[in-house]
């Protein structure tokens, strides 16, 4: 039933339903502790004398109070759901991303007291991570006691997390794109169906409970009189001037992170060394070891002087096979491909290797001369992903994947393989995604142990 659209409605609604009251507790729950601490319903409330219940402590009370919370806070956490601890949206974009959306159940309840007590006490901190964490436990929880399969079970944090935000912030739209975007980073056609119906059926919730309470509240904005555009415009005029003048690129967000850095890059900088070449009379056999043993699907094919012929590519390979009936040699299935030249940036090569429909190119310092390197999409993306900002050097795809004697280490799009250790000026380089990509020596292992 689970795994039928009916059931995944139905499994929406009561997450949808489940997030709406979890997150009408999580507010009653801040409001109660903040009223029992200070007497009032918001620390903005007060005034000379912060408690009601403690005048004489005076503006001390505003400093000593989030100490004790804290205090109070840390124990409750560690000791009961390390899980929690944190903001709250990593941690669940990591129980996604590693464990298949399995968060405990009691991630929630110990969530929701220790926040509450952080917030309710005057701690700096707000509910957006806290009701995330809740709801996205939740759903959870309930696909998991359901026993959904893994997908299923990271759509049912998605709801979870969705309806949390909703609920908390009035905003069903926002809930929706958060979930898809920060915690399932994926968007097909029935996963937002699905996160809609938690994020619109929590909303609902809340606004019976609670009403139509806006937690942000914004003034009304009125334009006084006519007088006033020409005062817009000098200000439109004056944010645009700004912008050129700290060379903000406006329309960089809309291209795409770092859309020049494939321009700045070139051939060189990702190129691996090329295979070696078979000779145009090399028998079946032999051609398909070589390109069984490789990873690019392709191999230089040059004659018995030298001269080189094209290249055997895999794909050819099994369709030759099935075509012909006498044996094919690696001669009859070389073609020619499109050669790059070393210093061609790493956009034009992509779009070449996109328009012939090839898993790699060969590099060639002259028109027609021998390859002296090879290159392919994994090979680009890799220094894409691990580029440096401008004005330090680029790692060089030799340098930042190495077999191992030991075995396979970390999986990049190159192969599996280790990672040397890359240094620029600022120290070991970090990918986009935040990892050091610098494997510690035998010595320090055991320091560390």
């Amino acid at each position: 039933m689970t795994g039928s659209r009916p059931g995944l409605v139905g499994l929406a609604l009561i997450i949808g339903v489940g997030a709406g009251l979890g997150a009408v507790a999580f507010r009653f729950l801040i409001l109660g502790i903040t009223e029992l601490v200070t007497g009032r319903q918001d620390f903005s409330d007060a005034g000379r004398a912060p408690s009601l219940h403690l005048p004489a402590l005076g503006p001390w009370f505003l400093l000593i109070t989030p100490i004790v919370g804290g205090a109070l806070y840390g124990p409750l956490m560690y000791r009961f759901a390390p899980e929690a601890r944190g903001h709250g949206v990593p941690e669940v974009m990591l129980a996604v991303a590693r464990n298949g959306g399995r968060i405990p159940v009691r991630v929630a309840v110990v969530k929701s007291l220790a926040s509450a007590l952080c917030i309710g006490t005057g701690g700096s901190v707000g509910r957006e991570g806290p009701i995330v964490q809740i709801g996205s436990a939740l759903g959870s929880s309930i696909g998991q006691w359901l026993r959904v399969p893994d997908h299923r079970l990271r759509l049912m944090v998605a709801c979870g997390a969705a309806g949390g935000i909703s609920a908390t912030f009035n905003a069903p739209i926002a809930g929706v794109f958060f979930a898809l975007e920060i915690i399932l980073r994926r968007f097909t056609a029935e996963s937002f169906g699905i996160v809609v119906i938690s994020s619109v059926t929590a909303d609902a919730v809340a606004h019976v409970v609670v009403g139509d309470d806006h937690i942000l509240r914004l003034p009304a904005y009125a334009l006084g009189s006519a007088a006033e555009f020409p005062l817009y415009a000098v200000l439109g005029l004056a944010a645009g001037v700004t912008v050129l003048r700290r060379g903000i690129d406006i329309d960089a967000d809309g291209r795409g992170d770092d859309s020049g850095l494939l321009r700045r890059l070139t051939v060189a900088d990702a190129m691996r060394p090329a295979p070696d070449p078979v000779l145009a009379d090399s028998g079946l056999a032999e051609l398909a070891v070589r390109l069984g043993s490789g990873r690019y699907g392709a191999v230089p094919v040059v004659d018995a002087d030298g001269a080189r012929v094209g290249a055997a590519v895999a794909e050819d390979l099994v369709d030759d096979v099935g075509e012909r009936r006498d044996e094919p040699r690696a001669g009859d299935m070389a073609r020619r491909l499109p050669e790059l030249d070393p210093g061609t940036s790493l956009h034009d090569a992509l779009q070449l290797l996109a328009d012939h429909d090839v898993t790699g190119l060969p590099v060639v310092s002259s028109p027609g001369g021998a390859p002296v390197g090879w290159i392919d999409h994994r090979d680009v993306l890799t220094t894409y992903r691990l580029a440096p900002p401008a004005g330090e050097p680029p790692p060089r795809a030799d340098d930042l994947l190495t077999m191992s004697p030991q075995g396979p280490g970390w999986c990049c799009p190159g192969g599996a393989g280790r990672l040397r250790s890359w240094h620029g000026p600022r120290g070991p380089r970090r990918d986009r995604a935040g990892a050091t990509h610098r494997r510690r020596g035998p010595d320090e292992r055991a320091a560390r142990r």
